[in-house]
């Protein structure tokens, strides 16, 4: 894609093992819902929430540069691709499923005037730290975001030396339902809330993109929570 970009491409086209994009990855659901487009916006959060059909980074120039991307398979004849483009998914709810069954969940506690300090060092890890978001009380401010398990080590060598913070870290497991404007529609978000509690999946978190809704929940949730949402939302 950067070749693509650079060569100022009319489109880049990538040929895998898979005919492209798909409502939940083929090696785990039965039957998953072929994808023929996707918006460059929805990939983007499709791919960053764990699935493996292109690196989120691609697509994030794809999006820069007005790149299409064709996603095809070089194994079968069938015919099935997945073209990304600007727009392509609009009126499309509930688009895909993905998630990580691993990641690390900091909760960080910090009085106000040391929050300057713990946004500078947690800029300097934009690239590790995912969907941060701060809330203020009684002078107190409360950082949450999540990190691949790789990161963790940095992270916490990052966090460990600043001054009258509490941090909280733990290891859970993320899954996120991707489509047109999702996380604008309450309707949506009380679905995916009531769905949670009808089958007892506890979650410690629930945030948003503007493509996604993703639940931070226990690890040994991970696999159910994912088939659930794309039996009862996506397929």
């Amino acid at each position: 894609v950067a070749l693509a970009c650079a060569l100022g491409a009319e489109r880049c086209e990538i040929y895998s093992d898979v005919d492209g994009l798909y409502s939940g990855d083929p090696k785990l659901f039965e039957n998953p819902r072929h994808i023929p487009e996707v918006d460059y916006e929805t990939l983007y959060d499709i791919t960053s929430f764990g699935a493996k059909v292109v690196h989120p980074r691609a697509v994030e120039l794809a999006r820069k540069y007005q790149i299409p991307i064709l996603l095809a398979s070089s194994i079968t004849t069938e015919g099935k691709s997945t073209m990304v483009k600007s727009t392509a998914m609009e009126g499309i709810k509930f688009a895909g499923v993905s998630g990580m069954p691993q990641i690390f969940w900091f909760e960080v506690k910090i009085p106000v005037i040391g929050l300057h300090e713990l946004l500078r060092r947690l800029d300097r890890l934009r690239t590790l730290v995912k969907n941060p978001a701060i809330s203020v009380e009684n002078d107190i401010a409360t950082v949450k975001f999540w990190a691949p398990p790789e990161a963790e080590g940095e992270i916490s060598a990052a966090l460990e030396t600043i001054s009258d913070s509490e941090i909280k870290k733990g290891r859970y497991a993320i899954v996120s339902v991707s489509g047109w404007e999702l996380a604008e529609s309450p309707e949506s978000i009380e679905t995916i809330v009531r769905l949670l509690a009808e089958n007892r999946i506890p979650f410690v978190y629930l945030g948003t993109t503007n493509r996604s809704v993703f639940v931070v929940i226990p690890q040994e949730h991970f696999r159910r929570t994912q088939q659930i949402f794309h039996d009862k939302l996506v397929a």
